[in-house]
Parts: structure tokens; sequence; C-alpha cells
């Protein structure tokens, strides 16, 4: 029985772990391109360098879309296991979900 958990501990931490790498990468992606598109341009070069971002990330947003359903597969399953995910992990994860629907709300506009 103590394999079984020893197991099971460590299949939990593991998948806590990455789970919790790829909602940090998310986040940090959106609140850097947030941070990007805030600033006003200042010259011709920057409204170019606005709008070379917008269009990168028009054309990436499937890409960051896809990977909402995996991560929120790995909470689901830790959520199986009674593993209790961290206050902040939480906010970020929901934080990331209204940066997505925010984002798919401007796209139909």
């Amino acid at each position: 029985m103590g394999h079984c958990e020893s197991w099971r501990a460590n299949f939990t931490g593991l998948l806590n772990s990455i789970a919790l790498k790829e909602l940090e990468a998310l986040h940090e992606y959106f609140q850097s391109n947030m941070a990007a598109l805030r600033r006003p341009p200042t010259t011709l070069d920057k409204l170019a360098e606005a709008v070379q971002l917008h269009r990168k990330l028009t054309l990436d947003k499937a890409a960051i879309q896809a990977r909402f359903e995996p991560l929120h597969d790995k909470y689901r399953t830790l959520e199986k296991f009674e593993v209790k995910a961290w206050a902040h992990q939480m906010a970020t994860w929901c934080m990331a979900c209204i940066l997505c629907t925010a984002c798919n709300a401007l796209q139909a506009i």
C-alpha cells in the first residue's frame, strides 16, 4: 500500500508542477503582450512594432487557445486525485481564462 501512495504522490506532484509551469507560461504570455500593446507608440517604428505584434497575436490565437484544454485536463486530474491547487494557481488560471475570453470577444468585433 505504501508503494501505491508513494507513486500517487510522485505522480500528482509531477503533474502539478507541469501544470503550474504551463499556467505560468500562459500568464506571462498574456501579461507581457498586454503590457506591450498598452504602451502608446511614440514613433512610427513603435507603431509598426505594435501592428506587427497584433498580427502575430492574431495568428497565434488558435495555438494559444489549444493550450487551455490540456491544462484544464491536468487540473481536472489533480482534482480527481483530491490534490488542492494553490490559491495563486487558481487565481492565475482564472485570469488566463478571462484574458482568453476577452481575446475571443475582441476578435468577434
